[in-house]
């Protein structure tokens, strides 16, 4: 199973209707309002990737009332050891230590 956050804007004053008419669509599991850059955010489930394009998230963007949708897929974190030994995951991402660029090995930190 796939998850997907949808994230949405809206025309000003519509962020409910919005949220109650996503609620409805097929694979939407939940809805919420939210402040910020994005008024409502999604969390939809199908199989795959490609079916949740063509299903909530094309549904919801083709609302008249939605200024702006984007499908941001869930991916799942796992050591490199476990991608060998389980069924692969649509998307895996591997954990990888932080990687510092441009920055001296001299700085104190002192502003």
């Amino acid at each position: 199973m796939q998850r997907a956050y949808i994230l949405i804007e809206t025309d000003v004053g519509q962020a409910a209707d919005v949220a109650h008419r996503s609620a409805r669509q097929r694979g939407v599991v939940h809805v919420e309002l939210v402040t910020g850059p994005y008024d409502v955010i999604a969390m939809a489930e199908a199989d795959s990737i490609a079916e949740l394009h063509s299903g909530p998230f094309r549904c919801i963007d083709a609302d008249l009332r939605v200024t702006r949708a984007v499908l941001c897929p869930v991916g799942h974190l796992v050591e490199q050891s476990e991608t060998e030994s389980t069924e692969s995951e649509p998307l895996l991402i591997p954990v990888r230590e932080p990687v510092l660029v441009g920055v001296d090995s001299d700085w104190s930190g002192s502003g």
